[in-house]
């Protein structure tokens, strides 16, 4: 079995399973099953998870069709016992960080740079020794900028956090189990973020010593906001646009007197 994550988008950045490798040109991913029904891995709440099997063999596999080709992974959500009512309560709170940002020349340095490369090519400056003064000086942000756009487009911290109230007890007739989630996660871009309600409600009924019948109910609310993706592998153009905008380009001017802010 192969796990991989190749994706840090929030909301989505759940681990692509293989378990008997790449055996076809198209999805490998093998089946999973929450309670007997198809989920994404992304949706799932690990509170409620009570245990995790993983069927990788033909024989077994079989009994779920075509759909298994490529394995299943059974999961079992927590269920309530005959006794007390128990409430439990799972949370935390995070900050991401990048492990590498990528480090730019300033402004200054830059158009030096640039007067250089153009008169090694056989062109003229494009930057005089005056603008180059105030660029570095920054006695004019305005006109004469020094952008460090890793600042700008990249978040340094991001919070992740995630609360779940569990209410689980019940009798030998009935038996229940709720459990509520909340998560948030911020990405690292602008508008980059996912929050996410899930509620499960597991109910088992005891008609006779052989014959339990179980009622599961499971509601999700989730909203994701991603940034623009530009053209070619489904890339993020942001990310592009922070290694070809020069550092002496204004990112945005600053609101005038009796103007709306966008």
């Amino acid at each position: 079995m192969t796990v991989q994550q190749g994706s840090g988008l929030p909301g989505g950045d759940a681990a692509t399973i293989k378990i008997r490798g790449i055996s076809t040109m198209n999805s490998s991913d093998p089946l999973v099953l929450v309670d007997g029904v198809p989920m994404d891995m992304n949706h799932i709440d690990p509170v409620t998870v009570e245990s995790v099997t993983i069927l990788k063999d033909a024989a077994a596999a079989a009994i779920y069709g075509a759909r298994a080709a490529n394995g299943v992974i059974l999961i079992t959500t927590k269920r309530g016992k005959a006794g007390q009512i128990n409430v439990l309560y799972d949370g935390y709170y995070g900050l991401q960080s990048p492990t590498l940002l990528p480090e730019f020349v300033d402004a200054a340095t830059y158009m030096r740079t640039y007067n250089y490369a153009s008169l090694a090519s056989g062109g003229s400056v494009l930057y005089d020794e005056e603008q180059i003064q105030k660029t570095e000086s920054g006695e004019d942000p305005i006109n004469y900028p020094n952008t460090n756009w890793t600042k700008e487009l990249i978040d340094e911290y991001a919070p992740l956090t995630s609360h779940s109230l569990a209410v689980s007890g019940g009798n030998d007739v009935a038996r229940f189990a709720v459990t509520g989630n909340y998560m948030y996660q911020k990405g690292m871009l602008p508008v980059n973020k996912m929050d996410r309600f899930n509620l499960r409600a597991n109910t088992t009924v005891s008609l006779s010593k052989k014959f339990l019948v179980n009622l599961d109910v499971l509601g999700i609310r989730r909203n994701t906001l991603y940034p623009n993706r530009g053209l070619g592998n489904g890339g993020i153009r942001m990310l592009d646009d922070l290694y070809r905008l020069p550092p002496n380009v204004l990112p945005k001017y600053p609101a005038e007197e009796g103007w709306p802010t966008i």
